[in-house]
């Protein structure tokens, strides 16, 4: 089967396939059809299952944290000063992006109105990136925590607390450097937390059982804990040519294990509460609740 993926993968069949993803290599932006996008995917994927490097192993733990660090400072044809400037636009990008950015903060604030929770109660983000769901959740009043593995994109999101006070009002917004899986440790001082919540960041930790638990820790007794818009099985495909440009961990998860995880881990009245009919393509939102 790899010699079979190989010599497809070489053949005449993926020519303009290889031309592609030299271009892609140089600039992360080229413009590609999603047709074009697909038959990169699937070179590169059948490429690399002849040499046994697909599907992607992450064996290392620091080289993950690392790469998922720097990611930015590596995107072919961009600085990291434009991909800041980009980061710190989110979500008011121009398009279908910024809209379904939008989107998935709405539902996330819509299941904090059901579960009971309002301001100004605390809540706890893993995987901030540059903070703007923080920061919105602080401006309605929250007292919120925000955490991210890298320390520059927390350098930014502290940005955001200045950028508050300067309109006149005092958030109860904090920023800091952790990664999901140690979270607990880093934010313990301020834990209890009345909610705990990923938003598609949770298929980026190393080790989404320690990342489960660590948020299991800093909840209180009744609090919750929302999964968020995080990618499902097919994701390891799709995303797979963005992920070797960038070198970070876009590995797709699955519904029922991370179900089968909460519930090992000692969450109950886990729910599924969109996207219920899935077909293991569409994403991922679960709640979940530390028992009282």
């Amino acid at each position: 089967m790899k010699r079979l993926a190989g010599s497809m993968a070489d053949s005449w069949i993926f020519s303009k396939s290889r031309i592609l993803w030299e271009n892609n290599q140089k600039n992360y932006d080229l413009h590609l059809s999603k047709f074009n996008k697909f038959s990169v995917g699937t070179y590169l994927i059948l490429k690399d299952y002849s040499t046994g490097l697909f599907p992607p192993k992450f064996s290392d733990r620091n080289s993950v944290y690392e790469a998922e660090s720097k990611y930015q400072d590596i995107i072919p044809g961009c600085t990291p000063a434009e991909i800041t400037v980009s980061e710190m636009r989110k979500p008011f990008w121009y398009g279908d992006s910024g809209i379904g950015f939008l989107s998935g903060f709405n539902d996330i604030v819509r299941f904090f109105q059901r579960a009971g929770i309002r301001p100004p109660e605390k809540i706890l983000e893993l995987g901030c990136g540059y903070g703007w769901m923080s920061e919105f959740l602080a401006i309605m009043g929250f007292d919120v925590m925000g955490t991210s593995i890298a320390p520059k994109q927390i350098a930014s999101a502290c940005d955001r607390i200045r950028s508050i006070k300067n309109k006149g009002f005092e958030p109860t917004l904090e920023f800091k450097v952790a990664s999901m899986e140690s979270v607990y440790e880093k934010v313990k001082e301020k834990a209890p937390f009345d909610a705990v919540f990923v938003f598609e960041a949770l298929h980026h930790s190393y080790n989404k059982v320690e990342a489960l638990e660590s948020g299991f820790q800093c909840l209180r007794p009744g609090g919750w804990l929302l999964i968020a818009n995080e990618p499902n099985l097919i994701h390891t495909y799709v995303a797979y040519r963005a992920a070797k440009i960038v070198n970070t961990h876009e590995v797709g998860l699955s519904r029922s294990e991370l179900v089968g995880n909460l519930r090992s881990i000692g969450y109950t009245n886990i729910s599924i509460i969109k996207n219920r009919f899935s077909f293991l393509i569409r994403p991922i939102w679960i709640a979940a609740q530390r028992p009282q």
